[in-house]
């Protein structure tokens, strides 16, 4: 007995192309969705911040920080990060640092493609 796949060649084509287009290759013309993780910083905002601000004032500037480390008590993350849409990914992150619950120190990574 002959299968489908072996009567009808277009039928084995076709369902070769489903299986490789499904192994991590993206199908031609389709949409990429953008996806926006964590907290987005513009520069007006974290521009604003300074050193001997307190908690309450940059949590209004900024919002609420992606990561509070329950061991580090006195350092906020907030990490933004962009995937799709075509786009080569970006990733940005600023690090707040308090001592005596007023800002002591900024650390922050540009954007970067990773």
């Amino acid at each position: 007995m002959r299968t489908a796949l072996k009567r009808n060649p277009f039928l084995s084509y076709l369902f070769a192309g489903a299986l490789l287009t499904g192994c991590g290759g993206s199908f031609p013309f389709a949409h990429q969705i953008e996806v926006e993780q964590g907290n987005i910083l513009e520069p007006e905002r974290v521009e604003r911040i300074q050193e001997g601000m307190t908690r309450e004032e940059v949590r209004q500037l900024l919002g609420s920080p992606l990561l509070e480390h329950p061991f580090h008590a006195e350092r906020w993350d907030y990490i933004y990060t962009n995937h799709g849409g075509g786009n080569d990914p970006v990733r940005q992150r600023l690090t707040i640092h308090f001592e005596n619950d007023t800002v002591a120190r900024i650390t922050e990574e540009p954007d970067r493609a990773r």
